[in-house]
């Protein structure tokens, strides 16, 4: 039995086919690909808009990597990461978005934030060494 695979939507996802051939899905009417375009929109809008606020944040995460260093405060607070995923957990609730989705997002954040950290440490420690 051939088996192919066929992108089915711009995050890859492969969509596969049987023996027959793949036929192109039908064309919605005008008011729905109207509607789609605008919640598309809408949706691209958000994007930006999350791209430009963790640039803000990594602004902020990178002022305080530095600061650790050069107090030699170590670059992870687990308490505070603790903490953190707590208050996001709680307000994932109260927003109706799934918490373990929110603690999965603020992990991969935190696990980033703290590599850039580390590299800030390590880069203050070797120039106190030069």
């Amino acid at each position: 039995m051939k088996r192919e695979i066929f992108m089915e939507n711009s995050h890859g996802r492969p969509r596969e086919s049987g023996d027959t051939t793949a036929e192109a899905p039908p064309q919605p009417d005008p008011f729905v690909q109207k509607e789609l375009q605008r919640l598309r929109d809408s949706i691209d809008n958000l994007d930006a808009a999350l791209v430009h606020l963790l640039a803000e944040r990594f602004k902020y995460t990178k002022e305080v990597g530095r600061l650790k260093a050069e107090h030699r405060l170590p670059p992870a607070d687990p308490e505070r990461e603790a903490r953190q995923i707590r208050r996001l957990r709680a307000l994932a609730e109260e927003s109706k978005l799934d918490p373990v989705f929110a603690e999965r997002f603020l992990g991969f954040i935190i696990e980033e934030v703290v590599r850039h950290h580390e590299l800030i440490a390590s880069g203050i420690s070797s120039d106190r060494e030069h």
